[in-house]
């Protein structure tokens, strides 16, 4: 999206002040995140791929990545893996800093 510089760097600095991993509560910890998911670009991809009636899935979660580990995590699989000649889910990331 189309979204200021300085709001992606006060969406990663207010991600790196958390105290804990909000987990699915991210949206609330650092609403402006909601700017991004809003963005008319971002609203305009998911409704192409997903139809105009595509909601937003519950489950979200901060990964982050300490400077002295070269992995945040271990490959893993989010959900159940169902393949279907449709496209159902979007798994959406985003990164607000390089």
């Amino acid at each position: 999206p189309d979204l200021p510089d300085d709001l992606h760097a006060r969406i990663a600095d207010a991600c790196s002040a958390l105290d804990a991993n909000p987990g699915n509560g991210i949206l609330d910890a650092v609403p402006e995140l909601r700017r991004v998911w809003s963005d008319p670009a971002v609203v305009g991809a998911l409704t192409s791929l997903l139809g105009a009636d595509y909601r937003m899935n519950g489950h979200r979660h901060l990964h982050t990545t300490p400077a002295r580990h070269p992995h945040s995590q271990t490959w893993h699989q989010d959900g159940t893996n169902v393949r279907h000649h449709q496209i159902r889910t979007v798994l959406g990331m985003y990164y607000p800093q390089a």
